[in-house]
């Protein structure tokens, strides 16, 4: 019985070995998956942390370069390699070119960053840069391509045609300013009156019955006069300088069929071909002289100072004082009286209308007739088309100060041009606000023709792009000045250089990082 029971003995604690044994094993595969994932989490870690910092040398070295193509002179290239004799952070960043400092731009920079193992990233950053002149001419421009025709217009304030001519042929229009056609010719004929003078490139013609220019006439070619009853520097604007009341052609001048006036000296650069029937006012018509089409400031001069104000959908740029209200979804033609009429929260001074939410094309409705309390901007997507419906008065505070109401449809890209999304004349005017408060319109698409029951006198910007053929038409257009710290500033004029009207280049916002991407 003793044996027999040792026997079991044995049996028992082999049983137990076993066991023994195999929550060992088991544990020890345990610590051995423990100890892995630990390890891979250190390394994962570490690498996650090689990697953070190689980024952060890239956009370091993105930040030195954005530094340098700011500067003067422009430098395209920031450098601290590893293993150079610089500290942390290590990084060699490239920009494609230098901005343009009359006009907006956009740049890329490429930057590859180093930890102190060389663990690498590269990052490729595109930035936009808006440039602007401070009280650049606005208003009365035209942006598209081609013959700008008028037909029984009104304009007050510098008109500047900057691609194409300016045809008033077909019908009397009044410019009641400067004329200025930087690439193109000026046609006038019977009723067309400019109340300053005309600058054009190339070709000035005067023809038909009653046609009058108060001021000088600048062409760089020729001068072509065949009207009746035509007056040329008669009535200069006050102050007179010397020369207002000149003809001054790059070529040829010819009175030829013409009956009328001048005020002052024709001065030409190839022939001058005079008429009994033109009484000249001034000192002996002068021909073949040197150079006489001097333009003061130059062609392009006004053409750069008159450059598109791109103005995109992002409404950071507006200000950080601006009240924003969403127009909600399915809202798109609500009427924004009261919202344009509310008081500000405290640290507001303006108040901002956004549609990005509406989720379709826009009317912008104002059916009362009310105060406007402070200055209010309307931000409409590029995607969208716009009709203005402004059926109610809308009053100012203070007549002095006249509020401003800016409808914004969105520029689609930031290319110092007028870039539509939706095509040309998309957008509608319909109804504008008699002179209360001042209006901007600003729109990339244009508007398509103005006739028929259209009469109210427009006040403030029509900024326009392209329109749906070559007449761009409004009945009557009084220009003023309108300003949008830090964004918009936009003047009616454009004046002899040194008399400080046609504005200093400045940086109206700081370079916008547009994209990003790593690899």
């Amino acid at each position: 019985m003793i044996k027999q029971m040792r026997r079991q003995d044995r049996d028992d604690n082999g049983a137990v070995l076993v066991t023994v044994v195999v929550v060992m094993l088991v544990g020890f595969v345990i610590a051995v998956t423990i100890a892995a994932s630990v390890m891979f989490t250190i390394e994962s870690n570490s690498d996650n942390k090689n990697q953070t910092q190689a980024y952060i040398a890239a956009e370091s070295g993105r930040d030195a370069a954005l530094e340098k193509v700011l500067a003067t002179p422009c430098t395209l290239v920031a450098s601290n390699p590893r293993g150079g004799t610089g500290t942390a952070p290590f990084y060699e960043a490239t920009v494609d070119h230098c901005p343009s400092a009359t006009s907006g731009d956009t740049f890329q920079i490429v930057s590859t960053g180093w930890d102190a193992s060389g663990e690498s990233t590269r990052i490729t950053s595109d930035y936009s840069r808006v440039v602007t002149y401070k009280n650049q001419p606005g208003g009365s421009l035209a942006y598209f391509d081609g013959t700008f025709t008028v037909t029984q217009a009104s304009y007050t304030g510098t008109v500047v045609v900057r691609q194409g001519n300016y045809d008033c042929s077909t019908s009397k229009s009044t410019v009641d300013g400067d004329l200025w056609v930087v690439r193109g010719s000026v046609i006038l004929s019977s009723g067309c009156t400019v109340t300053g003078s005309v600058y054009a490139r190339d070709d000035v013609t005067m023809s038909g019955d009653t046609v009058t220019v108060n001021g000088r006439i600048t062409a760089g070619r020729d001068v072509l006069l065949s009207a009746n009853h035509l007056s040329v520097g008669m009535a200069p604007a006050s102050p007179r300088e010397p020369g207002d009341t000149d003809i001054r052609a790059g070529r040829n001048v010819n009175l030829s069929g013409a009956k009328g006036d001048i005020g002052g000296t024709v001065i030409a650069g190839g022939t001058y071909t005079p008429t009994t029937e033109v009484t000249v006012h001034g000192t002996t018509p002068l021909d073949h002289q040197v150079n006489p089409a001097v333009f003061t400031p130059t062609l392009q001069e006004v053409y750069d100072m008159t450059t598109w104000v791109d103005v995109g959908p992002d409404r950071t740029q507006w200000g950080d004082d601006v009240a924003w209200f969403d127009v909600p979804s399915g809202s798109c033609a609500m009427d924004l009286s009261d919202q344009l009429r509310a008081t500000l929260p405290s640290g507001t001074t303006r108040a901002g209308i956004d549609y990005t939410s509406c989720g379709g094309n826009v009317t912008v409705t104002i059916d009362k007739t009310q105060q406007l309390p402070h200055d209010a901007v309307l931000l409409i997507p590029g995607g969208r088309t716009v009709t203005i419906d402004i059926k109610g008065t809308l009053t100012s505070p203070s007549a002095a100060t006249p509020t401003q109401l800016f409808v914004i449809h969105a520029d689609g890209v930031p290319d110092s041009k007028p870039t539509c999304v939706k095509g040309p004349a998309s957008d509608k005017l319909l109804n504008v606000p008699a002179d209360g408060i001042h209006l901007m319109v600003y729109t990339p698409c244009g508007v398509p023709k103005l006739t028929g029951s259209f009469k109210d006198t427009f006040y403030g910007q029509f900024y326009a792009g392209n329109a749906d053929g070559p007449d761009w038409v409004q009945p009557k257009f009084v220009c003023n000045p309108m300003a949008w710290e830090p964004l918009i500033d936009l003047s009616c004029e454009l004046s002899e250089a040194g008399s400080g009207n046609h504005g200093t280049v400045v940086q109206v916002q700081e370079p916008v990082l547009i994209k990003q991407v790593e690899g």
